[in-house]
């Protein structure tokens, strides 16, 4: 009787999805930065590469594999409004509709710009 309607962590891992749109613009400068590295510590006349060279090109290709990996995946990953309009029209059914008497698509609207509202007051 006293359970939440939508479990809180809900907000929490959409809060996370989020972020991880930013995720390409943040590996961008690392990438770049260890990809110097790399170059500069490449030495032609050495038969063996040295310590700094040989790992960074493991991290360099770790790097813009995982980058561009991530250009898709952020795609692809609904922003936060969009997020808590699904959420909302989830929790909408035939039986809410009937005892509020308005079509879903008002439903999810009106909440949906209401609970948008609140959540964007309390991260002030």
């Amino acid at each position: 009787m006293y359970e939440p309607i939508i479990d809180p962590m809900i907000f929490y891992w959409m809060d996370i999805l989020s972020n991880i749109q930013r995720l390409p613009i943040l590996l961008l400068l690392p990438m770049v930065l260890c990809l110097g590295i790399t170059a500069l510590s490449h030495n032609e006349y050495k038969e063996d590469q040295n310590f700094v060279h040989k790992w960074g090109k493991i991290v360099s290709t770790s790097m813009i594999v995982l980058w561009l990996i991530s250009i898709p995946v952020s795609f692809f990953i609904p922003t936060t409004d969009t997020m808590y309009k699904m959420l909302i029209a989830k929790q909408v059914t035939p039986h809410t509709l009937q005892v509020t008497g308005e079509t879903a698509e008002v439903i999810v609207d009106k909440i949906s710009d209401k609970l948008i509202n609140v959540i964007q007051e309390v991260k002030k």
